[in-house]
């Protein structure tokens, strides 16, 4: 039986981004989940948040460079609208934010959402079958 071939490079770097973002976004939605109130999910994981938040401008870096196929004009609204958000808004006004249940509420939605995207995108890259479950959920 011929070995198997050896992934290129773009596909290594992807499956290594992904999965980190995976982890980081799993961490923060765990987080989220068993915090009791807006205070502790504040001071809990808001620098965690805003840097892997951060991290997705490689995925602008991506679009613009064809590493992927995602459409750039939206992938650099959504990232920079999340960057605007963490740094702009969260970070620099914590007096706000703390207290709110806004900012859990927003980090349940954005650490779901892509928890099970990143998953999705490394099960694709390791060319694995998706499960119907995460398929569906993706």
């Amino acid at each position: 039986m011929p070995p198997k071939p050896e992934p290129p490079p773009k596909t290594i770097y992807l499956l290594l981004y992904n999965s980190l973002s995976t982890v980081l976004w799993l961490r923060i939605l765990l987080t989220v989940l068993t915090t009791q109130t807006p205070i502790s999910t504040y001071s809990t994981v808001e620098p965690w948040t805003r840097y892997t938040q951060t991290l997705a401008i490689a995925e602008i870096i991506h679009s613009a460079t064809g590493i992927t196929r995602a459409p750039i004009f939206t992938t650099f609204t959504q990232v920079f609208g999340r960057c605007v958000q963490v740094w702009a808004v969260n970070y620099a006004f914590p007096e706000i934010t703390t207290p709110s249940w806004a900012y859990p509420s927003m980090l349940l939605a954005w650490s779901a959402a892509d928890t099970i995207r990143y998953l999705y995108f490394v099960v694709m890259l390791a060319r694995g079958p998706v499960p119907g479950p995460l398929k569906w959920l993706r």
